[in-house]
Parts: C-alpha cells; sequence; structure tokens
C-alpha cells in the first residue's frame, strides 16, 4: 500500500470501500460508481494538479490539490444529504482543469476569464475518457453537469456560501494557516445545509473564515503576483508550442509537474528567462500606482443560525461587515501596484500585457 502524502487515497484490501483522507477526517467511500470514478486514471490526474496553479512553483507553496478539493466537496455535498446527482456532480466539478489549474483561463481564453473550464467541462470529460465511464455506470454526462441551476447546494452566487466556495475556504484557510486544524474541524462541524441555504451558528468562528476568505482573495487568488505569473507564464507556454517543446493536449492534460519539468529541461533561453522571471515575480512587484486591475470580489458573507432565524454575518458583526464592504470596493476599484525598473529593463518581452493595465493620465 502506497499512501503519497496525508491528502493521498488509499485503499483498505479486506473491503471494496475506499478511504480518502481529508484534514476533516477520514473519508469513506463505498459507492460503486463514486469509486470507479475516483480510481480512474482521469481523475487520478488531480493528484497532479494544484489548487493555486503556477503559484505553487514561485509564491504559494500550500500542497492543496484539485483531488482534495474536488473529494471535498463531495463529501460536504454528503454531509448535506443533497440530490444523488447533485454529489457525483460536485465529485467531478474540477475534472476539467488544464495542467496549472485556472491557467486554462489565461491561455485558452481572453487572459483571465473565469469561464473556459466550465464552458468546456463536458467535452474535456469526454476527451479525458470520463464521460465513457459515467455513461457505462447508467449516468448521463449532461445531467450532472456542475453548474445545473437546481445544484445549489454545489453551486450558488456569491457572496453565499456554497459546497464548492465552502470547501477551498476551509481547507484552503486550514492549509495556509489562517486557521487551526481544532477550528477547521469546529467549522465543518458546525456548518448546516437546510432550505437551500449553508449556514453556521458560531460566529466567531464564521467570522474567522470569512476574514480568511477575504486574505486568501487579496494575497493568493487575485493577487497582482498571481495574475502576472499566468500572464508570464502564457507567454513561456506559447513559446513551447511554437517550438514543439509542449503541444496543446500536453497543457490540457497532462500534471504540472510533468509540464514544469519539460519546461525546466529544454536549453531554450527564451523560455528559461521567462521562469527565472517566475521565481522573482513577487520580488519585483511593488508598491506603486502605475498600474491596476479589477477583480471578482470572493469574500464570502455566509448566514448565521440565530434565535431570530437566519441572518447574514454581516448583519450581527459590524467589525465584518466593514471588512467585507472594503474587500469589495478594493475589488472594484482594483488592486494598485508597480513592477521594479529592473524586471521592466531586463524582462520587458515577458512583461508586454502591462501595457493594458496602465493608468494612463487623465
Amino acid at each position: 500500500m502506497k499512501i503519497a502524502s496525508l491528502l493521498s487515497i488509499f485503499f483498505i484490501s479486506l473491503s471494496a470501500e475506499i478511504v480518502v483522507n481529508l484534514p476533516y477526517g477520514a473519508c469513506t467511500i463505498e459507492d460503486p460508481i463514486v469509486e470507479s470514478i475516483i480510481l480512474s486514471p482521469p481523475y487520478q490526474r488531480l493528484h497532479g494538479i494544484n489548487q493555486y496553479g503556477i503559484s505553487f512553483f514561485n509564491h504559494v507553496k500550500d500542497d492543496y490539490k484539485r483531488f482534495d478539493h474536488c473529494v471535498g466537496v463531495y463529501w460536504l455535498l454528503k454531509k448535506a444529504d443533497a440530490p444523488y446527482l447533485e454529489q457525483v456532480s460536485g465529485l467531478l466539478h474540477d475534472a476539467s482543469h488544464t495542467a496549472f489549474s485556472h491557467f486554462g483561463d489565461y491561455f485558452f481564453s481572453s487572459h483571465g476569464q473565469d469561464s473556459w473550464q466550465d464552458i468546456h467541462h463536458n467535452e474535456f470529460l469526454e476527451k479525458i475518457g470520463l464521460k465513457e465511464l459515467i455513461e457505462k455506470n447508467g449516468l448521463k454526462l449532461h445531467e450532472i453537469y456542475h453548474k445545473n441551476k437546481h445544484f445549489t447546494a454545489l453551486d450558488k452566487p456569491l457572496p453565499d456560501l456554497c459546497a464548492d466556495r465552502l470547501e477551498y475556504n476551509l481547507q484552503g484557510a486550514y492549509k495556509h494557516g489562517l486557521i487551526t486544524h481544532e477550528e477547521l474541524l469546529a467549522l465543518f462541524e458546525d456548518v448546516k445545509y437546510q432550505d437551500s441555504v449553508w449556514s453556521f451558528s458560531k460566529i466567531e468562528l464564521a467570522q474567522k473564515l470569512s476574514l480568511s476568505s477575504i486574505f486568501m482573495m487579496e494575497n493568493i487568488w487575485s493577487c497582482p503576483t498571481s495574475h502576472l505569473s499566468n500572464l508570464v507564464l502564457c507567454k513561456i507556454v506559447a513559446e513551447a508550442v511554437s517550438k514543439n517543446i509542449l503541444n496543446l493536449d500536453m497543457v490540457m492534460f497532462q500534471k504540472d509537474e510533468d509540464i514544469w519539468q519539460t519546461l525546466l529541461s529544454t536549453d531554450d533561453a527564451y523560455i528559461q528567462k521567462g521562469i527565472n522571471l517566475l521565481s522573482k515575480l513577487k520580488d519585483y512587484v511593488i508598491d506603486g500606482k502605475r498600474y491596476s486591475y479589477s477583480y471578482k470580489c470572493r469574500a464570502i458573507d455566509p448566514y448565521i443560525r440565530t434565535d431570530e432565524g437566519l441572518k447574514r454575518l454581516t448583519d450581527v458583526s459590524n467589525s465584518y461587515k466593514e471588512a467585507f464592504q472594503k474587500a469589495q470596493l478594493k475589488a472594484s476599484t482594483g488592486f494598485f501596484f508597480d513592477i521594479c525598473d529592473e524586471a521592466l529593463g531586463d524582462y520587458s518581452p515577458y512583461l508586454s500585457d502591462l501595457q493594458d493595465l496602465e493608468i494612463r493620465a487623465q
């Protein structure tokens, strides 16, 4: 029996079940359809797709994989007693991510548009063989599309909680050291899904998680280093594809480390210089007012169970209301930043997209 990490899948040899260890505890998989999906090679690929994409390689070292996230979402949906098709949908909702996760949104569509993976989800699952597996088990791909408007436990508009958003906030906050393991378990135990609403009863814990969502949005998910890293990686990968070092199928279907090692092993000067820039980019992004971009506010405002019924956290905590409104304003007005002169001089071909972010005098 081989166990790759705390979050890896392992097999119970004396029974038909499998167990996935997550920070919340041991998730036992007994359903044969779910088991067949998890054990399939295309699903196991998600062990090699980092939740934060290219950021894992240059500034966010949290060991958090799409596999862990997807199984975590499935487990939350089981906890919520969501319909079976919705549970399977949650299990598969991120199986269509390319190498480096949301890098696909940059490389295969307009830079950073958060839609490519959703639009091409079913097509992607067909190409990697999951459609055939799903239909052999008596399900139809269109029945388990994760953007089904009836799957309200899995997906809801911001700032509401849903299983997807809840999971990446819970595990993300824990992995980044923003909440303790004890707090993680308490939040997992406290969260409930009833009448199409996820809610907490413990205000202080809910507020700590919600503040963590703001921190992760501004320092991991949407920060200038993450945004620019994806833009630079687009230049590098496009060059690699043009020189037949990579091809589009490799970018779509391989694991992060496979692509990264291919890039590292080439002696192409342009690619090596680009990788060098990625390694320094966090230090090259500095305070300033030369560049700016707005982004989607992903701060959460969960419902709290009170004696008077459900209320938003912003309605029961003035301090969080202030933090939430500040985060909304920052997202709409945008990050303001600069790039040090050394980077602009030495690496200007990789940073040409900055001209679209430049603040011009009115």
